[in-house]
């Protein structure tokens, strides 16, 4: 189950109240910078991860004026960084143009089984990813898995060694509104959740994965990064389980 500690971190995660630098693996987060503020000026916060936190949550992004991930400290690279304005739990990271988040590939990003969890706002209607794990991004256009926005419907979708399987909602996605998005992978189901509730499901295979990087608001194709997210997210998750129904349904109502 997601730990009830969760919700005491994020005030943390916001810069309410100051978390004291101790041992036992506690982080130190800084006051929260201003919305403006670009992903490039990060600092990174100490080692150890989250107080507190489910022991399953492998990438954490509250985007609290900040685009690293709180769990283990990584700081992603971006020749175009996003920027931040008011999210839905407090602020977002704001996408589009050329704005991408990018992490090194690691064995935390290569799953069986997942959950991708994420806040969404979409601003025009295009294709907008909001995240990916291509697979051979040099020459092709493949992805291990990734979860985005076609135009106005959601599609979640993931390469087993037999071929890309694609779980597609029905649309459409009111633009310009905050919606709550999951997507699950557990043995040979994946699942796909809009606002709280699943929306649809399918057979899958176990992932194929290369040392192709983690990418968060956009894709890469043949070499090139495309896809940007056009809107904002908040509040990114990657889980290296499947949550429950009710554990998606306590994130959608924003109570974590």
């Amino acid at each position: 189950m997601i730990d009830g500690m969760l919700g005491a971190v994020r005030l943390l995660a916001w810069g309410i109240v100051a978390l004291a630098v101790t041992a036992c693996g506690r982080v130190d987060f800084a006051p929260r910078l201003d919305a403006s503020t670009d992903a490039s000026a990060d600092t990174q916060p100490a080692e150890g991860g989250v107080d507190g936190a489910d022991s399953s949550l492998r990438l954490w992004l509250p985007f609290e004026g900040s685009s690293i991930d709180v769990i283990a400290g990584r700081v992603p690279t971006c020749s175009s960084c996003p920027t931040f304005a008011q999210g839905m739990i407090a602020q977002g990271a704001v996408f589009g143009g050329a704005r991408c988040l990018r992490f090194p590939d690691e064995s935390a990003f290569r799953l069986t089984n997942l959950t991708i969890a994420a806040w969404f706002r979409i601003d025009a209607m295009t294709l907008s990813n909001i995240v990916s794990k291509p697979f051979e991004p040099a020459t092709t256009e493949q992805n291990a898995f990734e979860l985005f926005i076609e135009f106005d419907k959601l599609v979640f979708a993931t390469r087993p060694a037999a071929g890309t399987r694609a779980l597609r909602g029905e649309g459409p996605i009111p633009f310009g509104e905050w919606h709550h998005v999951a997507a699950t992978v557990e043995g040979t189901t994946a699942r796909l959740y809009f606002n709280g509730a699943e929306i649809a499901t399918g057979p899958t295979d176990a992932i194929v994965y290369d040392d192709a990087e983690f990418l968060v608001g956009c894709d890469m194709d043949t070499g090139s990064i495309n896809a940007a997210l056009q809107g904002l997210l908040d509040d990114f998750r990657l889980y290296d389980r499947a949550l429950t129904p009710a554990e998606i349904m306590t994130l959608a109502a924003g109570t974590l």
